[in-house]
């Protein structure tokens, strides 16, 4: 219970910053996405990439959506206990929690923060009608069954987050 904590607390503080070199990692999951209909855990993603397919996932959701199902694929197996099935799971993303993400017009990725099967990443969002908006995901590292060694998400949490931006 310690590390999560110690994940939580610097997940806070990382709202400060913001690194450019997490750019390569959104040009690589368009690479991902231009060779897979549908993108699934695979123990070759780092986190990072599997938070970044799953953004581009919310990003171009459809009618259908097949983005939101992709989301769900990437669900930790503990996760979808809670979450699924796939039906109530899209009902929760389009709640006014997590709809934001839905259709979001570009994101930005904080620093990401791993620490043995843990990692953690703020992700600040501008959804589809210009508003910001932040969440915290949060991936384990599969250590067993079908998933072994790859990364899912956990959980993803909405953030308090005050966008200090000023429109003149």
């Amino acid at each position: 219970m310690k590390i999560k904590v110690s994940l939580v607390a610097w997940a806070a503080a990382a709202m400060l910053l913001q690194p450019d070199s997490l750019v390569a990692n959104i040009q690589k999951t368009t690479h991902y996405f231009a060779h897979y209909t549908h993108p699934s855990p695979r123990p070759d993603l780092s986190p990072e990439d599997v938070i970044a397919i799953q953004l581009k996932a919310f990003q171009e959701n459809d009618h259908n959506d097949t983005g939101i199902e992709t989301v769900f694929s990437f669900a930790a197996p503990e996760n979808k206990k809670y979450t699924g099935p796939l039906d109530f799971f899209k009902a929760m993303v389009k709640n006014p929690t997590y709809d934001p993400l839905l259709n979001l017009k570009k994101y930005t990725p904080q620093k990401l923060r791993v620490e043995g099967n843990t990692a953690q990443q703020i992700i600040v969002i501008t959804d589809r009608v210009g508003k910001k908006a932040a969440y915290l995901f949060t991936l384990s590292k599969q250590t067993e069954g079908p998933y072994k060694d790859c990364w899912m998400t956990s959980s993803v949490i909405r953030l308090a987050y005050e966008d200090k931006t000023v429109n003149t």
